[in-house]
């Protein structure tokens, strides 16, 4: 080592030694609040939020879920929904607080007269002085007015002066010294959004739980853990957990509410709880324990079922109906009625119902029917005859197509207990939470439609699932409808994708035939509308002009290229006016992916113009002429150092020319006259760098080499019309051809082999194809524009179903959420299935 190297070693040593000496020291004197702000939280809170990551959870609730949007217009949500707006705001505005939440839980405890308290820790304490002041300034400078305090590394934020007084009082009883509040905390531990119900709350379904929240597009899910309480009847706890759903059966199709309570020892479960005993004269007249008989004889299950004329009726499982029937001679009154098949029960001085299920919340019981395999008690005749006609029919509400489909995803868990509401179609009282809400309140809740409870004994606690779901009112005949919008009238574009660059979450752009342009958010919501002067033609990018990852929407009309911003203006300098009428669609190009974007565009004056994001003419790029029209895309690759941009006109002629708009190639060979498409497939020379077309006449995959070799491959002969599109079918990082004839779909690769073949059930008129690659899933979109309609097909299942549409369907992840949707336009109607 020479000298200068010792020098510069030591150097290196002595810095390295500064360097850890300083960060030892630093670390030193960062002090973390010793106080946890979980600790000072006031007790008696009607329920208790935690939020690991708050802007997350307020982005997927506000902007991803169909339910918020009418939840937030009921009565007791309409302040919530006014300070997310109000917080969403300040921490979008606040470099501070938006860094805070990243880091720390945030609390929000709700008391009662809409009270709310939301508390975080600081990360350090050093910084709590300068953190106070800059707070306070905050929310002074907004007109929604809260109070806020910090107070050893605890931040509070109130509508209450008392409960933020409360927060920081030490002799103020805390949420941490409740014991069943510790209890269900020291047995659950929830990453995301954890909520804790006290037994407070009209609903007994939730009250002394702690839960995970969980917000899907059209759900929103608690699965959590339950303290039972002794009031409680949720099955019983002993018995042998239910997962058969064939009880379902027996449920009629008009109605629309039910729980299911699991039985073991019916007797021990009642006999318990009876007050009077309408069996002690049955007994006497029977000469035999007639009630030990009938109890011994349920079986698994009883079902409580909403009629629709404001009554119960329920459903009794028997396991022995020879035994049943024995009793059953005792149990009816003499009295005939006019359909045989109902009797009428024994009615003494004394209770059927409240001597026999006592638990059960019941009105008088007084009628039965007899089946083969269970029981029915109704109160009234004309209830039990809806039962005898839907057992004649088969006409249960497993026939409800949206309810089987609901019932098949989410009544999959062994359970003690089960309660289902529609929602849309129950009276105010039966919903949960119902006495919370107004008449008015109603009117929003036409799609707030499954409601559901499942709950099972395990572990000393009750473990639950509440299901709360979407179906949008009027479409039940669609079950995989998530929602459906309306344009003010016919929509004449296919729909494209947007990106907000807020919550990075997509929006839908789409035009109506009156040139106006919508944008919406993933739940349907009309964002804004824009008229225009044309109707677009090209694809609608998203681009970021500015750099500063915000994004504007491109596309090109007949006469001009426009780039308008997520709040619907134009970019200055936009719409720019074309030289003349556009003949091919916008290209984009970024060639060193530098967010340099290049606009290429073809015009009737047979000239390929090039401009830059800011719509001025590209700065060393001579406009390229052509001998033709251009329709044809613009495509461009780089072989070696060199790059081509490479299109053909309406007579095949071929053009390769260079960024500065030189011609490169001069071709012999052509393409068919007016060509759909094409595609390049590049190599690392000319020779094996490939143009690829097909020729729909003749049935044949051509390739022409940059050095204007051709080869042909011939494919199916088919008659009638195809159409072709250029994709990875199969995921080898190698183009394909993919063809839809009107019998049947055909993949080759661009050897000409078969890859993939799928016969069509229904002879279509293809007009357009597209392949989409998505969450390791193949779909195939084929619009059909004759008969109205859009085929889908599942790669992977070889399934597929058609769709009536006016316009091809765009299939995405339109919630970022690994599932599959399918946008459908139809007439004037936006539809969003969930695939």
């Amino acid at each position: 080592m020479n000298k200068f190297q010792k020098i510069v070693f030591a150097i290196f040593v002595v810095l390295s030694l500064s360097l850890a000496l300083f960060g030892y020291y630093s670390l030193k004197n960062i002090k973390q609040p010793s106080i946890k702000a979980l600790s000072l939280i006031p007790d008696n809170c009607d329920a208790l939020l935690k939020f690991d990551n708050y802007s997350e959870f307020t982005n997927s609730l506000r902007n991803k879920n169909l339910l918020w949007q009418d939840l937030q217009h009921l009565s007791c949500f309409e302040k919530l929904e006014e300070h997310l707006n109000y917080f969403d705001s300040i921490i979008a505005a606040n470099r501070i607080l938006s860094d805070l939440i990243l880091v720390n839980p945030i609390y929000l405890s709700i008391y009662s007269k809409n009270k709310f308290l939301i508390t975080c820790n600081l990360v350090e304490l050093s910084n709590e002085k300068s953190f106070k002041n800059s707070f306070i300034k905050i929310f002074n400078s907004n007109f929604i007015p809260l109070k806020t305090d910090i107070q050893n590394g605890v931040i509070g934020i109130s509508n209450s002066e008392e409960y933020l007084k409360k927060l920081f009082d030490p002799k103020n009883s805390k949420l941490k010294e409740n014991k069943n509040f510790a209890f269900l905390l020291n047995s659950a531990n929830y990453s995301g959004v954890s909520v804790y119900v006290n037994n407070k709350l009209s609903s007994n379904l939730i009250s002394n739980s702690y839960s995970l929240l969980n917000t899907k597009p059209d759900r929103i899910i608690l699965n959590g853990i339950k303290i039972k309480d002794s009031t409680e009847f949720f099955g019983e706890e002993n018995a042998k957990p239910l997962k058969d759903f064939d009880f379902l059966n027996n449920i009629p199709l008009i109605c629309n509410a039910f729980e299911v309570f699991v039985i073991e020892d019916a007797e021990k479960i009642f006999e318990t709880k009876t007050k009077t005993d309408w069996w002690d004269n049955i007994n006497k007249k029977a000469m035999f324990n007639a009630k030990k008989q009938f109890y011994n004889n349920i079986s698994e299950s009883i079902i409580k079922v909403s009629m629709p004329s404001k009554t119960h009726a329920l459903i009794i499982n028997i396991s022995d109906s020879i035994k049943i029937n024995e009793i059953l001679i005792y149990i009816k009154d003499s009295v005939k009625l006019s359909n045989k098949r109902i009797n009428k029960i024994n009615k003494g001085t004394l209770s059927f119902t409240s001597s026999t299920f006592s638990l059960l919340k019941l009105k008088e019981l007084n009628y039965f029917v007899a089946f083969k395999n269970h029981l029915v008690f109704t109160e009234n005749e004309s209830d039990a005859e809806i039962f005898i006609n839907a057992k004649d029919n088969n006409s249960s509400m497993l026939e409800n197509k949206r309810f089987s489909q609901f019932a098949a995803k989410n009544f999959d868990s062994e359970f003690h207990y089960l309660n289902y509401k529609l929602i849309s179609s129950s009276l105010k009282e039966e919903i949960p939470f119902g006495d919370q809400l107004t008449d008015s309140d109603l009117n929003h809740t036409k799609n707030i439609s499954h409601c559901s409870y499942m709950a099972s004994y395990k572990n000393n606690f009750i473990n639950y699932r509440f299901n709360l779901s979407y179906s949008q009112e009027n479409f039940s005949d669609e079950p995989n409808i998530l929602w459906t919008k309306n344009a003010d009238t016919i929509i004449n574009s296919k729909p494209f994708l947007f990106k907000n660059h807020i919550n990075k979450g997509n929006e839908i752009i789409f035009q109506s035939i009156d040139n106006t342009i919508y944008l919406q958010n993933a739940t349907g919501k009309t964002l804004w509308k824009k008229l225009i002067t044309e109707q677009i033609r090209s694809e609608v990018f998203v681009v970021d002009a500015f750099k500063n990852e915000k994004y504007q929407m491109l596309f090109n009309t007949d006469k001009y290229i426009h780039l308008i911003d997520r709040n619907g203006n134009y970019v200055q300098g936009f719409p720019l006016k074309l030289p003349a009428k556009a003949t091919n669609k916008l290209c984009l190009f970024d060639y060193e992916n530098k967010k340099e974007l290049r606009l290429f565009i073809a015009c009737s004056d047979n000239k390929i113009y090039n401009y830059s994001i800011w719509g001025t003419k590209q700065e060393g790029f001579k406009t390229f002429e052509t001998a033709e029209e251009v329709s044809l895309p613009i495509k461009y690759c780089k072989v070696g150092l060199s790059d081509y941009l490479v299109t053909a006109d309406r007579k095949g002629k071929i053009y390769a020319f260079s960024r500065r708009g030189d011609g490169r190639i001069d071709f012999k060979n052509k393409l068919v006259e007016k060509a759909e498409n094409f595609e390049i497939e590049p190599g690392n020379l000319l020779s094996n760098t490939q143009i690829i077309y097909y020729d729909r006449k003749s049935n044949l995959i051509e390739k022409i080499s940059l050095t204007d070799k051709k080869e042909i491959y011939k494919t199916s002969d088919s008659d009638g019309i195809s159409i072709y599109s250029f994709d990875d079918f199969d995921r080898n990082k190698i183009t394909d051809v993919i063809i839809s004839y009107p019998d049947k779909l055909e993949v080759y690769d661009l050897n000409g082999t078969k890859i993939f073949t799928k016969n069509l059930t229904n002879t279509i008129n293809p007009l357009t194809l597209n392949f989409y690659d998505l969450n390791k899933n193949g779909f195939v979109s084929i619009f059909d524009n004759i008969n109205s309609s859009s085929f889908i097909l599942n790669v992977e299942q070889k399934a597929s179903k058609e769709y009536k549409s006016t316009q091809p369907a765009l299939i995405c992840d339109l919630f970022n959420d690994g599932k599959i949707y399918l946008l459908i336009v139809l007439e004037g109607e936006l539809k969003c299935v969930k695939l």
